[in-house]
């Protein structure tokens, strides 16, 4: 976690954003939902009727009644911007929906704030209540939406504030109204310092304050999820885990699965040749050089077992039969090519098994501890196969050969008498 937070400076902490994520879906829809059934409702429609009590508290109708049809007119593109929200949060709009609730929802974010700016000016600047309005937008939108939202929101409320109270002050007619002081609207030297200055500041004070918070829980649920999550669960998982959409409780699924097992020939004799220092930094080479590759073709790492790793295919992203079976041949291929090139400071080869059929994919453990993996026939086969590969080669078996018979070119080999899966078997090997 510390290493975490030293890569941002405390200023970029408070005034920036770090590590920013987007807020889920579901976060998106209960708002726009929320808007159009709620606040409308119970807010808005109660306010409208009650325009005349507004003005009345003002002795100078006339000029809050310009400020009335400014509110008008940004509660007209409010609910426009509401309606495409609430159109958006549709599941079956897709991405484009996604897009579009997005968006608008970022435009209801500014108008709102503009529209309780208004509140203020039609019921007299120094009313306290729409300024404690355009604070709850402010804090709520950062705490759950992006960065951008509410630095939107602060921008457009100070723009109307400062324009708004300057124009009011240097428009010929009007000085000669504030500086009378009707009751509706007392304007002096202190509204103008508080509306101009004061209040700015306050409003970006406070944005501060709650941006230092939110970046925190964002530094550490980056930490948790790319740092942590992503070293023991596939990226899809990962994924999920971080919209908070990750279920430990789903039972194990059958799905047809292309599994790949590679293995390091040679290591024994190295590591009795080189210390224990120079065989992990071997190990560690080989580890980071297979998730690559596995994490390039979309596979999805199972385990490491000492000098050998497992990978899948299919789950938890789905993929066709033929896809998945070409990704993980494509792999073993890169894997030998990449041995080639790599001087290992000892002679290292590479042996590839991979096999395809059904397996049962999922959770597997306890509320303790449980590992994301693949049970069935498929997985013994792909590791016998691996122990009877030629160094340098990749053996593949029948189901897996029959999906790329027309993709690669295949060479019949054994038979081969496999523990575990049978006598008389024959694989087929990948000619490179």
């Amino acid at each position: 976690m510390k290493n975490s937070k030293k890569t941002f400076s405390l200023w970029r902490q408070v005034l920036g954003r770090c590590k920013e994520r987007d807020a889920p879906d579901d976060s998106y829809r209960i708002v726009a939902w929320m808007r159009v059934f709620l606040s409308y409702p119970l807010i808005i429609v109660p306010a409208w009727y009650s325009v005349d009590y507004f003005l009345s508290l003002s002795n100078h109708r006339d000029l809050s009644q310009v400020f009335l049809k400014i509110w008008v007119v940004g509660h007209a593109l409010l609910v426009v911007a509401s309606i495409l929200a609430f159109a958006g949060s549709f599941k079956a709009t897709g991405n484009l929906g996604n897009t579009v609730m997005r968006r608008a929802t970022l435009a209801c974010c500014m108008l709102e704030a503009f529209v309780s700016v208004m509140v203020g000016f039609v019921l007299g600047v120094n009313q306290a209540g729409s300024y404690f309005l355009v604070f709850l937008i402010i804090v709520v939108y950062r705490a759950v939406f992006p960065f951008r939202y509410a630095f939107c929101t602060i921008i457009i409320t100070n723009i109307t504030l400062v324009g708004i109270v300057s124009w009011m002050y240097t428009v010929p007619g009007l000085v000669e109204v504030i500086a009378n002081k009707p009751p509706g609207f007392e304007i002096s030297s202190v509204d103008f310092f508080a509306n101009q200055l004061l209040f700015p500041v306050v409003i970006f004070l406070l944005f501060w304050a709650v941006n230092y918070v939110v970046n925190q829980r964002n530094i550490a649920e980056a930490y948790l999820t790319d740092t942590v999550l992503s070293r023991y669960l596939p990226a899809g998982l990962v994924k999920q885990a971080s919209q908070g959409k990750l279920e430990f409780d789903h039972a194990p699924e059958a799905r047809q699965i292309t599994i790949l097992f590679v293995d390091l020939v040679g290591f024994t004799r190295m590591s009795r040749e080189l210390g224990a220092r120079d065989v992990s930094k071997v190990i560690n080479r080989f580890i980071t050089e297979m998730s690559e590759l596995a994490h390039y073709q979309g596979g999805t790492i199972d385990k490491f077992i000492g000098d050998c790793v497992m990978v899948f295919f299919g789950a938890p992203d789905a993929m066709t039969s033929e896809a998945q079976a070409y990704r993980c041949v494509e792999m073993g291929r890169r894997i030998q090519e990449r041995f080639a090139q790599i001087d290992w400071g000892a002679d290292l080869k590479a042996r590839v098994g991979i096999a395809s059929g059904e397996v049962v994919v999922g959770h597997f453990g306890s509320n303790v501890r449980s590992d994301y993996t693949v049970l069935g026939p498929a997985v013994n086969l792909a590791a016998r196969l691996e122990s009877v590969c030629t160094p340098g080669r990749i053996l593949v078996g029948e189901d897996t050969a029959a999906r790329l018979k027309d993709t690669f070119e295949f060479k019949k080999v054994g038979p081969y008498n496999l523990k575990g899966v049978g006598d008389e078997i024959y694989a087929w090997e990948v000619v490179l």
